[in-house]
Formats: structure tokens, sequence, C-alpha cells
């Protein structure tokens, strides 16, 4: 989701009152998040999900108040309900971070959001053809297949193990869904 702060800008040594600064209030928001656990990884009860401002942008550097901040934030859950509760604690703590900073005036900051959906989590059938041939690819390099459930988009997956070359991580092919994954072993 895109987040675009709207602060007042004023001059931060003439006329400091006079300002609402964005960073301020994206600043809050995020403290906000991170105090709260709705930033990072996201444990409520039995529910679980990720969650990460992962990209902030102001104009340009300046003397005065900072009256515009865009973010780019996501939100992760195999239940599109929590995800969707993941969305709503987001919008909330930049509401109402919005709402806390104000100019001696008595103005706010205003926020907007701007979101889409990437893609639905889903599950792939145990008799899924291609999750079918997976496993034998793997059964044929003398490996045994394991299933589980994958935090991951659709992709590659980084291996963590130490490599000659310290440039570029260690990657490993894998054949997953976002909820399943059919993976070799560490071997690899």
């Amino acid at each position: 989701m895109q987040i675009e702060v709207e602060g007042l800008a004023a001059h931060a040594g003439a006329a400091p009152e006079q300002g609402i600064s964005a960073i301020a209030i994206a600043s809050l928001a995020i403290a906000d998040l991170v105090r709260g656990g709705w930033h990072g990884l996201i444990s409520k009860g039995d529910k679980r999900g990720t969650s990460n401002v992962g990209f902030i942008q102001v104009a340009k550097p300046r003397t005065s108040f900072t009256d515009r901040v865009e973010l780019k934030a996501e939100a992760r859950s195999h239940d599109k309900h929590f995800r969707k509760q993941i969305v709503a604690m987001i919008q909330q703590a930049f509401e109402k971070a919005a709402a806390e900073v104000q100019s001696a005036a008595g103005r706010h900051g205003k926020v907007r959001f701007h979101g889409r959906q990437d893609y639905e989590a889903f599950r792939l059938p145990n008799d899924e053809p291609a999750v079918l041939a997976a496993e034998r690819a793997v059964r044929t390099a003398g490996l045994e297949p394991v299933r589980g459930v994958s935090k991951w988009g659709i992709g590659r997956q980084l291996d963590d193990r130490p490599r000659h070359s310290h440039r570029h991580p260690r990657m490993r092919p894998v054949a997953y869904s976002h909820h399943e994954r059919v993976s070799r072993h560490r071997g690899f």
C-alpha cells in the first residue's frame, strides 16, 4: 500500500509553531505499530502475519517542516481476514498520528491510502499435478520432499549457509505455493 502523509510547511527556525511535520506523523505511526506488535512478525492469539514499512521518501531536505512524505507498506497473512485487520491497524496508526501532530492554530496533518492486493494466499491440494511432479523430481534426485507452509512468495529462497563468495548469498531452488512448498533438504 502507498501512504501519503500531508503536513504543513513552516520554517523550522522562524515559525515552527505554524508547521505540521509529515515526518513526525510518519515516525509516530511507525513507532505505534512497533509498540503495538503490528510491525514485523505479528502474532495475535492464533493469528499470524507480517507487516513492513519498507520505503519512505521526502521531496527534498529543507530547513522547514516537511509537508509531504510518501511511504510504501505491506501486510501479509495466510488468513485474509487477519491480513485485512493488519491493514486496518496500519491505517489506524497513521490516522491517529495525523490527528496527534498539530500546529499552534490546531490544524492537523492528513493521510491518504492507496492499496492493492498483489495476490491471495492459496494452498495446493495434495493431488495437485504440479505438487506431485515436484515431489517426483526431488525423489529422482535421491532426496525426500518435505511439504510445509511458507512465509515467502513464489520464487527462490535464500540459503543461509556460508559460501566461498561473500558477494551473493547462495540460492536454492524450491517449488511451492504461498502456503505449501516442496523443497530439497539442506544438502543441495
